[in-house]
């Protein structure tokens, strides 16, 4: 994985670094680290091209650690089509282990049925899939499980912008001592919307 394609992004005193310990595949994975701080969120990020009208899936594996230092871990996808920015992402919270989603106005709520216990220490697989054409989530998976989401809808606003696409992935700390989270195999998929889901 390419560091120079990333920024990190948070209070200071946190960064992100190519970690060959923590690799799932290849010889690097992405390490975001915090700062000795409670309730920090911290995050790498990266711009995208991304065309309009399409299925998009944002993945990628994770590992972060134990719940007792991480509140929750979050994935966002965001797009500005010339008018609007186009947010959406979800969240998976430690305590009480479940999922929550990115909700107009500006909110987490929680995932229809996305009570999901995670094994602390291990990685897992998570695809989030959002319809920019129909302005709302598509589907949650993570490792075997996978919620419906339509129609659920993401958050729109108009920011008039230049045209351009941004992945976030991070985490929020659950205690005042530094931490790490790893993610590997981060990517973007596109696909032309099927007219059923």
């Amino acid at each position: 994985m390419a560091l120079a394609d990333w920024r990190y992004g948070g209070p200071p005193g946190g960064n992100i670094a190519r970690s060959a310990a923590a690799a799932y595949n290849g010889l690097y994975g992405l390490a975001v680290t915090s700062p000795a701080v409670l309730g920090a969120a911290c995050y790498a990020e990266k711009d995208i091209f991304l065309r309009e009208n399409l299925l998009l899936s944002l993945e990628t594996l994770f590992k972060y650690g134990l719940d007792v230092n991480v509140d929750n871990v979050f994935f966002e996808l965001l797009w500005y089509d010339e008018a609007n920015q186009h947010f959406s992402g979800v969240a998976y919270i430690t305590t009480p282990n479940l999922w929550r989603y990115l909700a107009p106005p500006l909110a987490w709520a929680d995932v229809p049925g996305g009570a999901q216990d995670l094994a602390q220490e291990h990685w897992h697989k998570m695809i989030m899939t959002v319809d920019f054409g129909e302005q709302a989530y598509v589907k949650l998976q993570c490792n075997e499980d996978v919620w419906s989401m339509w129609p659920l809808p993401y958050i729109l606003a108009v920011v008039p912008i230049p045209q351009y696409g941004l992945i976030r992935i991070g985490f929020t700390t659950a205690a005042a001592v530094a931490h790490t989270v790893y993610f590997d195999d981060v990517g973007v998929y596109e696909e032309y919307p099927k007219g059923t889901r």
